[in-house]
């Protein structure tokens, strides 16, 4: 979890007086500073937890994700942070459009000639009134009068949850994970061993061999 979301994950290596590994303690990423230093013309990584002790690079299980620079790697999360902008960014229009009555139900016209500012006074009061009730008799001054959308924008849900469906399989292609993994796709109904074994060599394989080999190097 902390490889995927803060793309570091560590742990210190406890050992008996043998030097043989007994257990890790795993460290949270945010609390862990790193620092290159050269010794002997070698360079080793050199870890500080907290306000703790500073431990060499042998007693530190260290995944790095996304890794450009030597010190840490980079989370996923932030290597793609435009794709999760625009994700949130529909989140919180479909949001008002649910809940603070962004849709529009109906087209109020006329015949009077208006300013702007006398046409925005006159919406905001129409919306003052009858934007969030049901159930009152409308009353408008001679000239004017109220259409109802029949659908209520239909157009514009459908434009909603597809721009949704296409943030969700954006974060699902950030992570790795077939997008018939998650329901979506040609064969999201009809999944079959090659389907997993594809999710299994492509997504999980590369994270676990990643682990393997760094406890084997540790």
């Amino acid at each position: 979890v902390h490889l995927l979301l803060w793309g570091n994950a560590y742990a210190y290596i406890h050992r008996n007086i043998t030097g043989i590994p007994i257990s890790l303690e795993i460290l949270y990423p945010y609390d862990v500073e790193v620092e290159i230093l050269e010794i002997d013309g070698i360079k080793e990584r050199w870890y500080k937890y907290k306000d703790g002790p500073v431990y060499n690079q042998k007693d530190i299980i260290h995944l790095a994700d996304f890794s450009i620079e030597l010190e840490k790697g980079i989370s996923r999360i932030t290597a793609k942070k435009n794709t999760l902008r625009e994700v949130g960014s529909v989140a919180n229009y479909t949001k008002d459009i649910y809940t603070n009555g962004l849709q529009i139900s109906g087209l109020v016209t006329g015949t009077s000639i208006m300013g702007s500012q006398e046409l925005e006074y006159f919406r905001q009061k129409i919306q003052e009134k009858y934007g969030n009730t049901s159930g009152q008799i409308m009353a408008l001054p001679p000239g004017f009068k109220f259409e109802q959308f029949k659908h209520n924008l239909p157009f514009a849900d459908a434009q909603v949850i597809e721009a949704k469906k296409f943030g969700v399989e954006d974060v699902a292609r950030i992570f790795g994970v077939p997008l018939s993994m998650i329901g979506r796709g040609d064969s999201a109904d009809n999944k079959s061993d090659r389907e997993y074994n594809t999710f299994l060599t492509t997504t999980i394989a590369p994270i676990t061999l990643m682990i393997e080999n760094e406890h084997n190097r540790k």
